[in-house]
């Protein structure tokens, strides 16, 4: 959700936004364009890629897409910090 709300709140100042739709190069062009920091925009796609590769794993072996929480405590704080940061603008 995060990453489709900085593409429709930017991407009619920057269109760098538009070039790409998957969520890694979106990321890293937020990063570049200064909407996000650089070391926010690598923890978070850290964090997806991390998540992406379990559950692919978990589809693999046939399992549902339910993780143990404290598996990914870590990618959890990097999107709450980017959460506050980008919705803390709004209010």
């Amino acid at each position: 959700f995060m990453v489709q709300y900085i593409v429709l709140c930017e991407a009619r100042r920057n269109s760098a936004l538009l070039k790409f739709s998957d969520t890694i190069r979106l990321l890293e062009t937020a990063a570049r364009i200064g909407r996000i920091p650089g070391a926010m925009g690598e923890r978070l796609i850290e964090a997806y890629q991390r998540y992406r590769e379990a559950l692919h794993h978990r589809v693999l072996q046939g399992l549902d897409s339910r993780v143990d929480a404290k598996a990914f405590a870590a990618e959890r704080e990097a999107v709450k910090d980017a959460w506050l940061l980008l919705l803390a603008e709004q209010v």
